[in-house]
Order: structure tokens, then sequence, then C-alpha cells
């Protein structure tokens, strides 16, 4: 079968070679039983498949341990995809491009017009027509020589990434009959996308030779997306005025990439922290940025809508950290925490920031150390300002309220029955209390004396309990009457 595409193989040491797919599938992998044998040992036996289904070519992960990257995504294991056309496919470390198969570019031949005085002999030179033509009026035709040289340029269409590689192959051939050098040159592209391995080729007469043509646009922001045509010219030295042109379009993707700085790697408690980023894509980029300690003891303020940036553009991001419990006394603390910014678009790359949060509580930790002995010595002062108060205070009393004298005189009364009672004169400046006073046996009352005044009596009870006698009618004199 026709060839369906190219499988170009880039290896680290530099050389490239290239594969024809022109087998339903091609097999690729270490192995010798492979279509296309990578002897390396960072490549599985069998790692990748190319096959063509319909119309589309698809590309195969066959579950190898390495993986395969597509464009810098990683394929899941067993999983397939659909190839366009420049790719760049990793397996280990070779890297793989896909060219799919276009239809040839038609040749532009220019010849370049001889001065006036050139000969008419000359090789290139035109050629009279004389035989006339019925009904039109004669005029003379020109013939031109055969052209020395052919051109044919393979995959003139190119699918390129920015920072990728990619090539074509220009065959060059000498159809003269002398040597010849060829000078070639690119033409429509910027100067530095592009390369060749060979500018001047020199063949001798039935001779042709490949020259690759390197693809490489700037891995830059400023690489913007789009169908670049270009024109690949080869002059012959022999025949300065014959220039062949070979044109092709290049077709740039975009890329997607992002640069994240902290600007503020130590943020202190109660202050806003800085991030720095910039799209260094070439396409616009939209992120989102999320917050996360280990501890989760931290709270992020930051925006919480997606930002959008536009190729090259740089943006400062301002947010705000606190911790979830506030201390207010002990020692500082710190809480390393990432700022992480995520694209969001198919590839979800992720890009994360460290730093550092210092808590700084209101009050030092060594204010408890001090504060606890005056605290005890304040304590300390109060006790005993108590207990003297409750030592001192009677005292005080008893000095500042002198106790009456109660000079009272007990006279004993008999009921005609015998039943003795007992009479207390007590002088009227004594207080009257509620304390009851003791019935005093008759054995005891001859020993009472007293002297009274002005007196008040006082007639008891003989019911009444024996208790709680004032102590100062233990001199009293009694007067006994009988009822």
């Amino acid at each position: 079968m026709a060839a369906y595409g190219r499988l170009d193989v880039y290896w680290p040491d530099g050389p490239i070679e290239s594969y024809p797919l022109s087998k339903p599938v091609i097999a690729i992998g270490r192995s010798t039983g492979n279509d296309v044998v990578l002897d390396t040992t960072a490549v599985s036996r069998y790692h990748i498949s190319i096959s063509l289904e319909g119309d589309k070519v698809v590309l195969k992960d066959l579950d190898a341990v390495n993986g395969t990257y597509v464009d810098g995504v990683r394929m899941a294991g067993s999983a397939t995809r659909v190839l366009i056309g420049g790719e760049e496919i990793q397996i280990g470390d070779v890297r793989l491009i896909f060219q799919p198969k276009h239809e040839e570019t038609t040749e532009q031949i220019v010849r370049r017009t001889k001065p006036q005085d050139a000969p008419l002999d000359s090789v290139d030179s035109p050629v009279h027509d004389d035989s006339p033509v019925d009904g039109v009026e004669e005029r003379p035709t020109l013939k031109l020589s055969p052209i020395p040289f052919k051109v044919v340029l393979d995959t003139p269409d190119q699918t390129v990434t920015p920072g990728a590689h990619n090539q074509a192959l220009l065959d060059v051939q000498n159809t003269g009959s002398e040597p010849d050098r060829y000078v070639i040159e690119i033409d429509g592209l910027p100067k530095e996308w592009t390369r060749l391995d060979r500018a001047e080729i020199e063949l001798a007469p039935d001779v042709h030779t490949q020259v690759v043509v390197n693809f490489k646009p700037a891995r830059r922001s400023d690489s913007k997306p789009g169908n670049y045509p270009y024109t690949i010219r080869v002059t012959s030295r022999n025949h300065p005025n014959i220039t062949l042109e070979k044109t092709g379009t290049m077709h740039l993707l975009n890329y997607s990439g992002f640069g994240i700085v902290l600007g503020t790697p130590r943020v202190q408690a109660g202050s806003g922290f800085e991030v720095y980023i910039q799209n260094q894509g070439s396409a616009p980029l939209v992120l989102g940025m999320t917050g996360a300690d280990p501890g989760s003891a931290l709270t992020f303020d930051m925006p919480s809508d997606a930002i959008t940036l536009a190729p090259g553009e740089r943006r400062i991001i301002r947010g705000q950290l606190r911790s979830k419990r506030q201390r207010f006394i002990g020692a500082a603390r710190e809480h390393r925490f990432d700022i992480i910014a995520r694209a969001r678009d198919a590839s979800g790359f992720q890009a994360a920031v460290s730093g550092m949060y210092a808590e700084k509580p209101g009050l030092p930790a060594w204010l408890p150390a001090l504060l606890l002995p005056l605290i005890a010595g304040v304590a300390l002062i109060a006790v005993i300002v108590v207990i003297g108060g409750l030592l001192v205070l009677p005292s005080l009393q008893a000095t500042r309220t002198p106790q009456p004298t109660i000079q009272p005189t007990v006279q004993p009364i008999l009921a005609p029955t015998q039943i003795p009672l007992v009479v207390l004169t007590l002088p009227t400046a004594a207080p009257v209390t509620n304390t009851p006073l003791a019935v005093i046996v008759p054995s005891v009352l001859p020993t009472l004396t007293a002297t009274p005044t002005l007196t008040t009596v006082l007639t008891l009870s003989p019911t009444v309990a024996a208790s709680a006698i004032p102590p100062n009618i233990e001199s009293a004199t009694p007067t006994a009457e009988t009822f």
C-alpha cells in the first residue's frame, strides 16, 4: 500500500532517522520483531503502534513501563489517540514526529531575464519559431531549453509545535550533462525557525541527493499559532538565471506554559502576600489559584474567579493569610503553605510555590512566667490581711466598746408552797437582753451579795432552764421575801 505518512526519529545524541508508514499497522519498540526498532533500554520491547484505520492514523500505547507522552502529556496504558500530524511522541529518551502524507505542490520554475546584450544562442535564450499559423497573425513564440536539474520536496506542509523539531526532505537531481553546484534558500519564515543541513551542494550528472530542511519555531509567547507559507528556492551555479521554487505551509500550533514566583516567601501575621505569574505560552491562558497548608491551620483569602492572561502577560496576584485559631499568648510559630496555580485547559497542568507563615501572639511567652510570682505574692498578702483582720478586729472592738457593769440585787421570794423564786434587781443602766437568767437553788442564794441603787425587778419562773447567769451577779447579796 502507499505510504500514508512518515515517522521521524530523533535520537538523544543527534542522529535523525525517517521511516515511511506503508503498512496497516507499524509496531515500534526495542525488540527486533518491530517494524521500527529502537534499541535503547528506556524503550519497552513492544512500546507503541501506529495504524491506519479508515482515513485516520491512530497511535496506541502498548502498556509500556515508561509510558508514552504526546506533546508532553502522558497517555494512559493501552490508550489510543488520533494523530493529525506534527505531534511530538516521547518514548523513553527518543522523540518521534509523525508527518502525514500530503499532495505534492506544483513545482514553480523561475527564469530570470537575460540582459539585453546577452547572445540569443545562449542556453536559456528564447528561440523564435517562424512557422505560420492559419488565421492568426504571425508572432514569434518562445521555446525553452530543458531545465538541467530537478527538485522534489517531500511533505511540504508541516504541523509544528513551538520548540519541537520537524523536518522535510528536499531531493535535488542534476539532470544536465555537466557537474553543477546548487544554492538552497528558504523564504517566508523567520530565519531562526528553519535550518538547512546544507545550504549548497555539488552534483555530478545524473546524480541526486537529499537536503534536510529542519523546522523549529521558537518556544516563545510571540510565536503566534497559525499558517505560515514558505518558499524553498534552488538556484544553479552553472545557470544562475534558472531557479526552481517549492512552496509549502507550516501549520504552527499553540502551546501552554506559565511561570509562578512567590514575591513574599515569608508572610507575617496580619500582612498580605504577592504572587507573580506569567503566561509563557502562545495562546490565552486561564488559571485558577488556590492555597493549602499541611495542617489546615490557615485561611487563604485569594481571588476566587479564574484569571485570564494573554500570551506573554505578567500579573501580580495579592492575597491574605490568617490563622484559624488566634493565640493571644505564647511563643511564635511558623506554618508552611503552598500557593497552587492550575491551568484550566485540557492539560490541567499545575505548579506550586511554597512559603512560611509566621504566627506571633499578642503577648510574649515570658509574660506568664513573670506574672505568676506576682499574682502569688498578691494572693499571699491578701490571705495575710484577712487572717490578721480576723485576729485583730475583736480586740479592737473590745477596746472601742466597754462592757457595762451590771450590779443586780437578787431577792429570793418563797411562795406559800415553798417553791423558790428568784427576783433579780438590776441597775437601770444595764442592757436588757434576751439571755435567760438561771434559777438559783436555795443553797446558793446565801452566797450572793449586791448593793442595788436604782433597780428593776425581774421575776423568773422556777421552770426556766438553769443556764447563762451573767457573771457579774455572783457577788450580789440576796434579800428573801415570802409571799
